[in-house]
């Protein structure tokens, strides 16, 4: 058929009997252009090099591979492919679907083998259909005009009436992921309070409620939605969090749980398993997580070194140290040279130094780690690096007797806080090392250092001097990337000038990102959401079009 020849299509299948007739329905749909691959790791390999309009994936992918839904969270979380490519899990029965649908990937599309040429063609048409709908959000989304997808989603729910409650949902998560929880919440809510009533909406709601620290309104809307919809595992996600902020570590795990038997291979689910059991000094069940982690992950190319320091770790605390150089020695031979492999190396042959009482060694592999971090930069790293990979080096530090060290990571880690969640596990590192008066000398030093920028700028601006005012602010920015008080502070002198000496696209955009930045790391800060409303507002008055995304051509923008 001429309106699927377009469609470059990847099949991933172990079994050349399912191969050869899934190729037989493709060709009699005029879909010509096929690969195929016939496990997890080919099909990674192909896909680091090309793209395709269409995945076709079987969930069972072998006894010692990754099953499809495992694949497609790899594929999603590492990049390997848009939201363009429709993805489609083929299943081998009606009551699996139904079980493993509940781990809540959204693949584009599920089938049940053997599937008719029929229902593939029925599927298809109604999956590209939606997709050319929501194209254009897609490549805005991309280009990180959030903004600007934001207000396209808006327009397109009244445009396409069939897809309104799609497109209220990608508003809502923009909207959630930008830290406007508040906002992000009333449109799940609205959608919630229609006809369809779908669960995701309400579950939406939920986690906003949990965000804005609700967390009583948050379980008494949840409740009721569990009992509907006990399969819904990110619904149990939500309970774990909520109990976990309680301090109710026993009732999070006992949440947890509930989804690993539903979906007992999802790689999160598993490390958080290991945390909490840590927390709740069951060193046991802490262990056989990993080991799952492990497991599951030691096909895929995207596994992660820090799994290996967590199993390391874990070992080494039992005195079982054979096993520890056994872990040690995978993750020396089946990682390369990249930093985060590098640094998590050297950070496990400090550890096992120290288990061994070779303290020389110990230190040098505990600086080595440390210095390389200090190179690279923790922003190179970026969300990769755990903040327990970043605690252990610092305890490492502390044990080789590398104080400077350790106060120096710390420093560095408040400083450049992305989010709420890391900078109170930087604020509290040293302090649960039972550092407390270092922890306190860190923090002054660094409030210090804020009050010395901002009354530096205040000085300059009582002389007449707001430019060298900016000036200093913008300095301080820099030097103090996660520190609120300075963002709002400098946002703030950059509307003012705005206001008084006219609109500079630069200058706002800088603006709105220190807002939007200050907001993520403190959510709970509500100038950053009132300035951002008076910036938006301000933008309407001098009538700017499309501001704050900064590429006129970008989908959906006036030309």
């Amino acid at each position: 058929m001429e309106k699927f020849a377009f469609i470059n299509a990847l099949v991933i299948e172990t079994k050349q009997v399912s191969r050869t007739q899934i190729r037989a329905l493709l060709d009699g749909l005029g879909i010509t252009k096929i690969q195929f691959a016939s496990s997890a790791s080919s099909a990674i390999r192909i896909l680091q090099d090309e793209t395709f309009d269409l995945i076709l994936c079987s969930h069972n992918l072998g006894d010692e591979q990754q099953d499809g839904q495992h694949l497609l969270e790899d594929l999603r979380t590492n990049a390997l492919i848009t939201r363009q490519t429709l993805f489609f899990i083929l299943y081998d029965s009606a009551q699996q679907q139904e079980v493993i649908g509940a781990a809540d990937l959204s693949p584009d599309g599920v089938l049940v083998k053997p599937f008719t040429a029929h229902v593939l063609q029925s599927r298809l048409t109604q999956a590209l259909k939606r997709r050319e709908h929501f194209m254009p959000l897609y490549r805005t989304i991309q280009e990180g005009h959030t903004e600007l997808a934001i207000e396209y989603c808006v327009h397109a729910e009244e445009r396409h009436p069939l897809y309104r409650n799609d497109f209220a949902r990608e508003r809502a998560e923009l909207l959630f992921a930008d830290g406007q929880y508040q906002e992000a919440h009333d449109v799940f809510a609205e959608i919630a309070a229609g006809e369809s009533h779908p669960p995701w909406a309400e579950l939406g709601v939920v986690r906003c409620l949990i965000a804005l620290h609700q967390l009583d309104a948050a379980q008494a809307r949840l409740t009721p939605l569990l009992e509907e919809h006990p399969m819904f595992l990110a619904a149990n996600d939500c309970l774990m969090q909520i109990h976990e902020a309680r301090g109710d570590l026993v009732a999070a795990r006992e949440a947890l749980e509930k989804s690993l038997k539903l979906a007992p291979d999802r790689t999160e689910r598993l490390r958080a398993c290991a945390r909490l059991s840590l927390q709740l000094e069951d060193p046991a069940a802490a262990e056989e997580a990993m080991a799952k982690v492990l497991n599951t992950n030691r096909y895929s190319t995207f596994r992660d070194p820090q799994d290996h320091l967590r199993m390391l770790n874990l070992l080494l605390d039992g005195k079982r140290l054979d096993e520890a150089d056994n872990i040690l020695g995978k993750l020396e031979r089946s990682f390369g040279e990249a930093s985060l492999n590098v640094l998590c190396r050297d950070l496990a042959r400090s550890r096992m130094a120290s288990a061994k009482g070779d303290e020389e060694q110990a230190a040098a592999f505990a600086l080595s780690a440390y210095k390389h971090l200090q190179q690279i930069g923790l922003d190179a790293l970026g969300e990769r690096l755990n903040d327990d990979t970043l605690q252990d080096m610092t305890s490492q530090l502390l044990e080789t007797k590398q104080e400077e060290e350790a106060c120096a990571l710390t420093r560095e880690r408040i400083r450049t806080a992305p989010n709420q969640h890391s900078l109170t596990a930087a604020r509290t590192a040293l302090r649960d090392l039972g550092r407390e008066e270092l922890a306190e000398e860190i923090e002054a030093r660094l409030d210090d250092s804020a009050r010395e920028f901002l009354d530096r700028s205040e000085a300059l601006d009582k002389e007449g001097k707001p430019e060298e005012a900016v000036l200093v602010l913008m300095q301080a920015t820099s030097a103090l990337p996660g520190n609120p008080n300075i963002l709002i502070n400098t946002a703030i002198a950059l509307i003012r000038s705005l206001r008084e000496q006219g609109w500079v696209m630069g200058t706002a955009n800088h603006a709105m990102d220190l807002l939007t930045r200050a907001r993520q790391i403190d959510p709970e800060n509500s100038r950053a959401n009132q300035l951002i409303r008076h910036l938006k507002q301000l933008a309407r008055e001098r009538k700017i079009e499309n501001a704050f995304d900064a590429d006129p051509a970008a989908p959906g923008a006036k030309q």
